[in-house]
């Protein structure tokens, strides 16, 4: 699965408030189902995501104006029903119903570019075998699509000027199968073929048509996104893909006729699915992004301005991230990395430096499959919101508006240390949680914590659940605490574990959000020692086992004791069973259990026994089973008789 995201960054647009308003009396449900208490929405960075219907398995989502109006809309290519579907922005962050046009079979990748200069936003998309190219009609409908051929299978498309006419031309990455080829072998003959990267370029007339100018052969397969932008600086737009097999992405600097001077290869993690061009280090050159599905991480690259580019930066994504967009998301005019997390069903946020670094990722969930995303100002609030196209049978594109809670660039991170506690006999013991900033703030942070069960429960009456809000002032400690009651009992257990999850924290980089709560259980832990006796001829003997606590305890402890059978078979006559409870008073360490072995003249192998503990109170078993070994005295064949 492939696809190109592209992005509107149009900063002429009405106030916050009054779309949010609109906004709100539309998604006041829908808000309900995601957050609880109504008090910490306003921490979230983005509000809620309100999904809408698509087509099956989209791949792909693009931002464009596809009507009359003036608010951004929708574009999404959908595999499954081989069709796009535009969703009409109303302006105010919410959308209307989609309108679907048919497509080529399998869409993967979909751009937006006005190819026939009459005003309306067309339509391409790169399908399983061609293209399609739909011409708007402006009202979010479009013409019967137009098929175009390469002659080998696209894998995605963008959309730029390669011949510096003026005119939108359409470059497409591809993969080519050579083969089979065949050679004979022991067997008969073994086949086999191999793939080779292609990318085209087909020209613009300007009128809507396109003719097919170059194809260049790359040094890898599986170029499954491509991105166009000029990256050398000559006015010229180049080409860039991100070969998802290979780990690299390919440079391919534009002469100006619509082929190319050089291809070079550049190392990323391993398994772009997709590549973005933006100017992440404020030089004024472009640089590039890749999202890293394998790795779970993006790569930059930071550009120097004559088409090469340094090595690869890897920062934290969520998981299976599958594309990547710029955006602004903390009005601080810094571009920001915004990642759709296949495994994770969410998106992550990477607050941009400015300097081409970025900080940890904020993730917000999406919908099933994200996919992919795109990012426009969907409310006219001047902040980036983010569409992302979730692939499943029911397919839906998430809307998540910007809250305005992302921390600045430099804002301090916040973490939570884990907490230790010995559970105790009676009453209860405080499990201390320190909440600390890496530096000091100059805003007010506050943020928000609660309790969650672990293998210790609430049910069980293990601690006293707790949620609450921690605040830092500028000027004030960077630690505060979190104390958490434990309550102690006389009952043997595991040792057990809850959690406290920080959530919110606008101006602050939440670094780790979950400290964990470690109860360790101070009962007594029982164990039993094995035992081993000399049979004997005749007569009766006792065979001791000791069973040991831990610590000394305070009040008895006692635990049952049962025999049981192995090679040693109490209707053999080999030894009397016997069941009990042993007491340890208050203070021991030790306490013995005898059992009497039978003995006899029988030659036999030596055999064992075993004695089980059960049912211990205020202690824990932890090694429930002795073997009691009869070692057989008796010299011969084992054939005689028992006595």
């Amino acid at each position: 699965m492939w696809f190109l995201s592209l992005f509107d960054s149009r900063k002429d647009h009405s106030s916050r408030s009054s779309a949010r308003r609109r906004r709100d009396s539309v998604q006041q449900n829908a808000r309900r189902l995601f957050l609880e208490p109504l008090e910490d929405r306003r921490l979230l960075a983005f509000d809620p995501a309100v999904s809408y219907l698509a087509g099956s398995f989209p791949q792909a989502v693009a931002v464009g104006n596809f009507d009359a109006g003036s608010t951004l809309d929708l574009v999404v290519a959908n595999y499954s029903t081989s069709n796009i579907s535009v969703l009409r922005g109303n302006g105010d962050g919410t959308f209307q119903t989609a309108q679907n046009s048919d497509t080529g079979f399998g869409p993967l990748s979909v751009a937006v570019g006005d190819f026939n200069e009459d005003g309306n936003l067309d339509v391409v998309t790169a399908n399983v075998s061609d293209l399609s190219v739909l011409k708007g009609n402006g009202d979010g409908s479009f013409q019967p699509a137009q098929s175009l051929g390469i002659g080998s299978n696209p894998l995605s498309v963008a959309v730029g000027d390669f011949n510096n006419d003026g005119n939108l031309d359409i470059g497409v990455s591809s993969n080519l199968y050579h083969g089979p080829y065949s050679y004979p072998g022991y067997y008969g003959y073994y086949y086999y073929g191999f793939y080779t990267g292609h990318v085209n370029v087909l020209l613009g007339d300007g009128l809507g048509s396109f003719s097919h100018d170059s194809s260049t052969q790359l040094n890898a397969a599986y170029p499954v996104s491509v991105a166009a932008g000029d990256v050398d600086g000559d006015g010229k737009d180049d080409l860039v893909t991100g070969n998802s097999d290979f780990g690299t992405v390919t440079v391919l600097r534009n002469y100006g006729a619509g082929a190319f001077a050089s291809i070079t290869d550049y190392g990323t993690s391993w398994s772009p699915q997709s590549v973005a061009m933006g100017d992440v280090d404020g030089d004024l050159d472009l640089d590039l992004v890749t999202a890293n599905a394998s790795s779970n991480n993006v790569s930059v690259l930071r550009g120097n301005g004559l088409g090469g580019f340094g090595s690869a930066q890897n920062y934290s994504a969520g998981s299976l991230p599958y594309d990547v967009a710029l955006g602004h998301f903390n009005a601080d005019n810094v571009p920001d990395l915004v990642t759709a997390n296949l495994g994770g069903n969410n998106v992550s946020v990477l607050i941009g430096k400015g300097d081409g670094t970025f900080n940890i990722p904020q993730n917000t969930a999406a919908g099933s499959g994200t996919i992919a995303v795109a990012v426009g100002d969907f409310d006219g609030d001047t902040l980036s919101d983010v569409a992302a196209a979730n692939s499943s049978s029911t397919g839906t594109v998430s809307i998540l508006i910007n809250a305005g809670n992302f921390p600045a660039a430099n804002a301090p991170a916040m973490t939570i240390s884990d907490a230790p506690v010995i559970e105790g006999n009676t009453g209860a013991t405080t499990a201390t949680f320190t909440v600390s900033l890496s530096a000091a703030t100059i805003e007010t942070i506050m943020v928000s914590y609660t309790t969650a069960d672990g293998s210790a429960t609430t049910a069980d009456g293990d601690y006293v659940a707790q949620t609450g809000t921690l605040t830092f002032n500028p000027g004030e400690s960077l630690t505060q605490m979190i104390q958490i009651a434990v309550n102690g009992d006389r009952r043997g257990e595991s040792n057990e574990a809850f959690v406290v999850n920080l959530s919110g924290a606008p101006n602050a980089f939440l670094t780790d959000a979950q400290g964990v709560g470690n109860i360790t259980d101070d009962e007594p832990r029982i164990t039993i020692d094995n035992a081993s006796i000399t049979e004997g001829n005749r007569g009766t003997k006792l065979l001791t086992f000791t069973v040991r606590l831990s610590t000394a305890y305070d009040l008895p402890v006692t635990v049952d004791f049962a025999t049981a059978d192995g090679s040693a078979l109490v209707s053999d006559n080999d030894y009397v069973a016997a069941a009990g409870t042993v007491t340890f008073n208050a203070g021991q360490l030790t306490q013995t259990i005898s059992i009497t072995i039978n003995e006899n003249r029988r030659k036999e192998p030596n055999e064992t026994f075993f004695v089980n503990l059960s049912n211990a109170s205020s202690g824990q078993i932890v090694d429930p089973q002795a073997v009691g070994t009869i070692l057989n005295d008796d010299k011969g064949n084992g054939k005689g008789p028992k006595r």
